[in-house]
């Protein structure tokens, strides 16, 4: 329906969930991701095939997959795969031809992941373009990046040390992570301990604060370097009160998108406008 409502404009994301949310439903751990694949299978069936239709599947039946609307783009919306780096879910994006955007991860990290889903891709016959690497950026822009700072840091200080805490318990509950995945994290478990430093935030992931040129330079340098013409902008953070948020995307959709669009080719930008 928002498809057909907004001619095309529409965008999927399919994360598999945090590890949190499995202490509070009914679904088990260990075979999410068997239930992920199988929901998105349904998913691309009803959007695609003659219907109606059924599905049978191992998790979820479906005697009469009928829905309508159906999709204003053919042969379905663009997708993604949303996730923090697990080698399952690049591989399901790949395998599926999604894009994949990683988020809550380093730079280094970001890179490493996008190289790597362009290689599965390839062996499954998939090529992934520019635009289905969506690069999340915690945003804000000010009339100066002293301001800037002044105005955001706080907040970002709030989501990194308030809204993003969790214990290793609640965050992978058994069966979550593969064995090989959870002994990385666990590696790195001693890593995340320490202050907030801004400085090294800023260093370590795609952080954009400062004025609109500053901003725009920024996301140029990283798109280039990602392989990317497709930002996911974060620009209301932590416990930003209302005022700064306005000004915030008040600023990003006068000084920053507009310069950003003008550099990206036209095929790429038709369906925004």
């Amino acid at each position: 329906m928002l498809d057909v409502l907004s001619q095309g404009r529409l965008e999927i994301a399919f994360p598999l969930g945090t590890g949190m949310e499995y202490w509070s439903n009914s679904v088990n751990p260990s075979n999410a991701r068997q239930r992920h694949r199988e929901s998105i299978d349904i998913i691309l069936q009803a959007w695609t095939a003659d219907g109606p239709t059924t599905y049978y599947g191992d998790f979820y039946t479906y005697r009469y997959l009928n829905p309508w609307p159906r999709p204003y783009q053919k042969p379905h919306p663009p997708c993604y795969i949303v996730g923090t780096g697990s080698p399952e879910t690049v591989e399901l994006a790949a395998k599926l031809g999604f894009g994949y955007s990683a988020v809550f991860v380093s730079k280094q990290r970001a890179l490493e992941l996008n190289k790597q889903l362009r290689r599965s891709a390839a062996e499954h016959g998939h090529a992934i373009t520019p635009e289905q690497l969506p690069l999340q950026v915690i945003t804000y822009v000010a009339e100066s990046k002293e301001k800037a700072e002044e105005e955001a840091v706080p907040h970002i200080q709030f989501f990194f040390e308030d809204a993003l805490r969790t214990t290793p318990t609640f965050l992978a509950p058994p069966g979550y992570l593969s064995v090989a995945e959870l002994k990385k994290r666990a590696a790195l478990a001693d890593k995340l301990h320490g202050g907030f430093n801004f400085d090294n935030v800023n260093e370590s992931f795609f952080v954009a604060v400062g004025t609109a040129d500053q901003v725009v330079e920024q996301l140029e340098e990283w798109g280039e370097r990602m392989d990317t013409n497709h930002f996911n902008i974060l620009g209301a953070v932590g416990d930003m009160p209302h005022w700064k948020v306005v000004k915030n995307l008040t600023l990003l959709a006068e000084d920053v998108i507009p310069r950003m669009r003008a550099r990206t080719p036209a095929q790429h930008r038709a369906a925004a406008e």
